[in-house]
């Protein structure tokens, strides 16, 4: 079967790891340490028992064979990144395969994650797509969102030639309410559908809130030229001066804004310069009448 016949693609990358540990709940994986959290996030969230498999510095953080070791007859789930992340790491190429045939003799899923793969100098030499057909324990990641550029979106979608984790994984979806649509742009299969769907769940959304501007009166102008009393007490420093209160009846502390405008008149005004200049120190309460905040400089 083609790698990417519509049967292979199962859905797009970001819901897959969480999609995929739902389908294996209450049961054992594996996942290097470090790599992606959003693995061990995934399948805790649905019960898995997790071990991790160190990538040592000694071994440049590369995964050795000593997984092989891990991998044991009872074990659900192995997570792989290739190229890792965070280090950028690959595996042997020679060791991967024998990762692949000794999982398929255990009966554990590999789930390989080929989202940087793109990104490295030949990918086509270190993926692992054309074992698809071959074996149905290997399950492949892949994104757009990084090897396209696509910052802020998760696009990808998962390839593996198991039925019996599509139908898990369909089963999963269409419980939560969601429909799963099979596509294949090259057999014009499901496109159609796909956007057809879209566009009903788009006219169901409700309308969009139009609100209206709301005028914000600019604040009076407060002369900060006047006297300023300081005394201090034990790190707290007390001010006092006439135009403080003026000052401090004009803002609306609740107001990001506003708080941002009354710490650049204290500033205009030069009290944080006398202050500094009679020894305050971080940490020390700044005291104007009912307010009080910690001083930083």
């Amino acid at each position: 079967m083609d790698p990417m016949d519509p049967e292979t693609v199962i859905r797009h990358y970001a819901p897959t790891v969480y999609r995929l540990a739902a389908a294996r709940r209450n049961g054992r994986a594996l996942v290097t340490a470090p790599t992606f959290s959003e693995y061990e996030n995934a399948l805790a969230l649905w019960d898995c028992s997790v071990s991790r498999f160190p990538l040592r510095e000694e071994n440049g953080f590369s995964v050795t064979e000593d997984i092989l070791t891990a991998i044991v007859p009872g074990l659900d789930l192995l997570f792989l990144c290739e190229p890792n992340n965070p280090t950028g790491r690959t595996t042997d190429r020679a060791l991967l395969e024998r990762i692949l045939e000794h999982c398929a003799a255990c009966g554990t899923l590999l789930a390989v994650d080929e989202c940087f793969c793109d990104l490295l100098d030949a990918p086509a030499e270190h993926t692992l797509l054309k074992y698809l057909q071959r074996y149905e324990n290997l399950l492949i990641l892949r994104a757009f969102t990084k090897s396209r550029g696509l910052a802020g979106v998760r696009l990808g979608y998962a390839l593996s030639q198991d039925p019996a984790l599509l139908e898990a994984l369909r089963a999963h979806v269409e419980a939560l309410g969601y429909p799963l649509v099979e596509i294949s742009a090259a057999a014009h299969q499901g496109t159609r559908e796909l956007v057809l769907r879209t566009a009903q769940l788009l006219q169901e959304l409700p309308p969009v809130a139009v609100y209206e501007p709301t005028y914000v009166e600019r604040p009076p102008e407060v002369d900060t030229d006047g006297a300023v009393d300081i005394q201090e007490f034990d790190g707290t420093w007390v001010v006092d001066a006439p135009w403080l209160q003026r000052l401090i009846a004009n803002v609306n502390f609740g107001d990001y804004e506003s708080r941002n405008w009354f710490d650049q008149k204290l500033r205009q005004s030069g009290l944080f310069d006398k202050l500094e200049e009679m020894g305050i120190k971080d940490g020390d309460i700044v005291s104007l009448y009912d307010l009080e905040f910690e001083y930083q400089r």
